[in-house]
């Protein structure tokens, strides 16, 4: 079976609404509300919240169901 993401899809829309960052601790700490793709792991996103609500989570795109697969890992909290 053959899975695809969106570093292997280029053409697929959300590609090219979502921003390449290096997910740091820093980024994190300031970023504003919106979806952020990790540059080193293409299915690793951070999610802001409109309401500041800060979570990480995995992305695929999937051809067989026609549709994004998502997956939440948890929040994030400054240390």
């Amino acid at each position: 079976m053959q899975t695809d993401s969106l570093a292997t899809n280029p053409s697929h829309a959300r590609a090219r609404t979502t921003p390449v960052v290096t997910l740091t601790e820093a980024f994190c700490a300031k970023a504003g509300p919106g979806e952020y793709q990790d540059q080193d792991c293409p299915a690793l996103r951070f999610y802001v919240g409109p309401t500041g609500a800060k979570t990480f989570g995995g992305y695929k795109w999937s051809p067989t169901d026609k549709k994004a697969l998502r997956k939440s890992f948890g929040t994030w909290t400054p240390t």
